[in-house]
């Protein structure tokens, strides 16, 4: 590369990976699973769409995101589930997920931050900062998102 682009990282964001011609090495996206059934789903996903750099697969009951997890174990950097999935349901989907991939993050959405609720999330190795109470704006559902994504660079 000539000219003023010359020294910056070239970035082709429709692929599964991000090519920085600068540094010649591949860096991986970040996929994320959104389990979310309600009518807001598609607007959080909206938000995640919006956010460059991120890949995002969207499913609605907790058997689809487990089924999403078991075929592609490594897939996924985070998982975003609603605590009511029909099917399966999200504590449900946490003991699963706890057991067979022991360190993927995961972020729970609730229709309450109750006492009560904290500590069943709690007792699934759920940390207070990864729960937030639906419903929620696009803008603070991303930086949640976001924030949880900055902890595994850490």
């Amino acid at each position: 590369m000539t000219g003023r682009f010359a020294n910056r990282p070239y970035h082709h964001r429709r692929t599964p990976t991000c090519l920085c011609v600068a540094r010649r090495q591949v860096i991986p996206m970040p996929r994320i699973l959104l389990a979310e059934d309600g009518p807001t789903a598609i607007d959080l996903a909206g938000a995640l769409f919006d956010t460059p750099g991120l890949e995002l697969d969207v499913v609605t009951n907790g058997r689809s995101a487990l089924d999403r997890l078991t075929r592609a174990p490594r897939a996924y950097a985070l998982v975003v589930l609603s605590h009511t999935l029909p099917q399966i349901s999200g504590p449900e989907c946490i003991a699963f997920i706890r057991r067979m991939f022991p360190r993927l993050p995961i972020l729970v959405l609730s229709d309450t931050t109750d006492a009560k609720r904290l500590d069943e999330l709690a007792r699934l190795g759920i940390r207070r900062g990864h729960v937030l109470q639906k419903p929620t704006d696009r803008k603070t559902f991303a930086a949640w998102v976001r924030n949880a994504l900055k902890e595994l660079e850490d």
